[in-house]
């Protein structure tokens, strides 16, 4: 924050001499962006930082997260449909209760995410390359997925239902 200050100094004829100077910087402090109830359609994310951000009810549709960095968000009751995700990266990222449906999640590490009521159900996506090693994969859903090389492998796996029959 600069400051003026206005000093009268005892020099001759009582002039004003102006001073500016520095009295505070005020650090950048991030706050979090909240959405509630909003639908995202046909928006590129790709290769973005997108981090500090909170969506509850949140709807995506048709929209593009390549390689985009979604670290430290939280969605909550979120429904993605026909979304990218290859290669993004979703370190300490919040999922609660959230749907993927259509969607390309290639090479996803769901180890890093935060674990905290982490509730996930996929219908019909393509997971090749993705991992939820350590992940607690309880009561999540895998329906009409494709995968080459998915990783489920943890001691916290009970309940998970994955529909063998329709896997390709």
């Amino acid at each position: 924050m600069l400051k003026t200050v206005y000093k009268k100094l005892p020099e001759a004829n009582n002039r004003i001499k102006i001073r500016n100077f520095v009295i505070e910087k005020a650090k950048a402090k991030m706050s979090t962006v909240k959405h509630e109830a909003k639908i995202f359609e046909n928006i590129n994310y790709s290769g973005k930082n997108l981090s500090g951000r909170e969506f509850t009810s949140c709807e995506f549709k048709n929209c593009n997260f390549t390689k985009s960095d979604l670290s430290n968000n939280n969605f909550e009751d979120c429904t993605f449909r026909n979304c990218n995700f290859s290669l993004t990266i979703l370190r300490n990222t919040g999922l609660r209760t959230v749907k993927f449906m259509s969607c390309k999640l290639m090479g996803i590490d769901f180890s890093v995410i935060n674990n905290f009521l982490f509730s996930v159900a996929f219908q019909d996506n393509i997971l090749d390359y993705s991992s939820f090693f350590q992940c607690n994969m309880k009561k999540t859903n895998f329906i009409d997925c494709i995968s080459i090389t998915l990783t489920l492998s943890s001691n916290r796996q009970t309940q998970c239902a994955a529909d063998t029959k329709n896997w390709r």
